[in-house]
């Protein structure tokens, strides 16, 4: 555990203040930029995708799209929202059931 090559990290953010998600996910970029992989499976897109290199947007059975974090954020068909299913999406709705997936650097 002292030398880490990859992490995983399934859902960190919830229930969590906005100032401890802050530093949660300032950790995770700081792993990455020390070269340790981290695999990190996260349903709010937007705060993951900004420190993720690499993202999936997973949805029952197949990956449904995929692409680096910043283009990834600007594809208007990348559900950006806390998509908890007891949160309602905003209109339109993309994937109800989506989920985010992502990588602090490339495999």
């Amino acid at each position: 555990m002292l030398d880490p090559k990859v992490v995983l990290v399934d859902e960190p953010s919830p229930g969590l203040s906005p100032r401890t998600r802050h530093h949660v996910f300032a950790a995770l970029h700081a792993l990455a930029t020390h070269q340790v992989g981290v695999l990190l499976v996260e349903r709010n897109a937007v705060q993951a995708l900004v420190v993720a290199d690499r993202g999936l947007v997973v949805e029952p059975g197949r990956v449904a799209k995929s692409g680096t974090g910043p283009a990834m954020l600007d594809d208007p068909d990348v559900p950006t929202w806390d998509c908890r299913p007891d949160r309602p999406a905003p209109t339109p709705q993309i994937h109800q059931n989506a989920s985010m997936a992502m990588s602090a650097r490339e495999w």
